[in-house]
Order: structure tokens, then C-alpha cells, then sequence
């Protein structure tokens, strides 16, 4: 598991810039490679595509809704209603403004600033991750998601 300096960050007309370097050492602790993202450096952070919410919330609501068309109207209102919770808390897991992730998104963005590949990027943003104790099917998810549609979204 490697280390980084914590990070100051500013709202910057709806992205956030750094107000003090970010330094990040690539791979493991004392592989002597650092990478910094400098004071000014603009990021979106982790950028979470508003359709992730909807489509967890509607693959988990849309059974129950289903059931409640034979069952009753009380299990379709049950169903629309688990299905917006759902959909909440897959945006409270995974909120890209949260400590634990900003600074790996930070990480991620500014490798893929300076022409890193995508996979390097998505690796070192994992690391970032784990540095943080972010939980492993959090890391996990979030890895998958960067890797897949980093440029996407």
C-alpha cells in the first residue's frame, strides 16, 4: 500500500481546484516514484453518472412493482418506494465529494491528465482507495467503474 499528502480543495464553477499539491507514490510504499498534482489543478472529482442511481433502484424496485400489479397497489407503492431508496444509497456509497475518495479521484484525474493510460489510472485510483480504507466491494465497484467508462461520463 502506498501514501499521499492530504489535499485543500475549492469549489471552481461546478468542478473543485487544488489548493495545495497533491503528492501520490505510484505502486507500493518505497518505490520512490511520486507523482503530484499541483495547487491549481482542476477535477471533477468522482464524477458518478446520474443513471447509475436510477438503473439500481429501478433493478431492485421494478420486481416488487411487478408483484404489486398482482398482489395490490400497497406492493407497487412498496416497490417505487424501495426502488428510490436504493437509488439513494447507491449515491450516498459512492459520493465522489467524500474524503476518502476525493483524494483518489484526484489521483485518477491527474494521471489521465498527464497521458497515463486508463489502466494505470483505474489501478492507482484502486490504491488510492485502499490507502484511504475505503471497504473492498466499494474499491471494487469503483475500480470497475473507472476502467470501464472513465472517458464516458
Amino acid at each position: 500500500m502506498s501514501i499521499y499528502t492530504t489535499a485543500q480543495i475549492q469549489p471552481l464553477d461546478g468542478d473543485w481546484q487544488l489548493v495545495t499539491p497533491l503528492v501520490w507514490e505510484v505502486g507500493k510504499l518505497g518505490t520512490g516514484l511520486f507523482i503530484e498534482a499541483p495547487a491549481g489543478f482542476v477535477t471533477d472529482l468522482a464524477s458518478i453518472p446520474w443513471w447509475l442511481g436510477v438503473a439500481v433502484g429501478l433493478a431492485l424496485g421494478l420486481p416488487l412493482g411487478l408483484l404489486g400489479l398482482l398482489l395490490g397497489s400497497w406492493w407497487a407503492l412498496a416497490g417505487a418506494l424501495l426502488g428510490g431508496a436504493v437509488g439513494g444509497w447507491v449515491g450516498s456509497r459512492f459520493n465522489g465529494y467524500s474524503p476518502e475518495i476525493a483524494k483518489a479521484a484526484i489521483v485518477h484525474d491527474f494521471l489521465l491528465y498527464e497521458d497515463w493510460c486508463h489502466m494505470t489510472a483505474a489501478g492507482e485510483f484502486y490504491n488510492a482507495l485502499r490507502a484511504d480504507g475505503v471497504t473492498l466491494w466499494r474499491r471494487v465497484v469503483m475500480f470497475l467503474a473507472v476502467l470501464l467508462a472513465s472517458d464516458r461520463w
